[in-house]
C-alpha cells in the first residue's frame, strides 16, 4: 500500500488489504502467524495469542470489469 493508513479495526484493514491485492494480482505470505484476540469486546481487553503453524498464503486475481 502506497500511502500510510491507521485502522481502528480489523474489518478495515483486511477489505484494503483484499482491495490492495486484488488491483495488483498480489500475494502476501505468512509464516507461523500469531495474532493477538481480544478475550472480550471490551476496549482495553487482553488479548490471547492465535498460534498458525505453517503458512498462511493469500493470492488474488485482478478484478475485470
Amino acid at each position: 500500500m502506497s500511502t500510510e493508513h491507521h485502522y481502528h479495526d480489523w474489518a478495515d484493514l483486511v477489505a484494503d488489504l483484499i482491495h490492495e491485492l486484488t488491483e495488483k494480482n498480489g500475494e502476501i505470505e505468512f509464516d507461523n502467524l500469531v495474532v493477538g484476540v481480544p478475550v472480550s469486546s471490551k476496549p482495553d481487553a487482553p488479548q490471547a495469542p492465535w498460534r498458525l503453524h505453517g503458512k498462511v498464503r493469500i493470492r488474488t486475481n485482478p478484478t475485470k470489469a
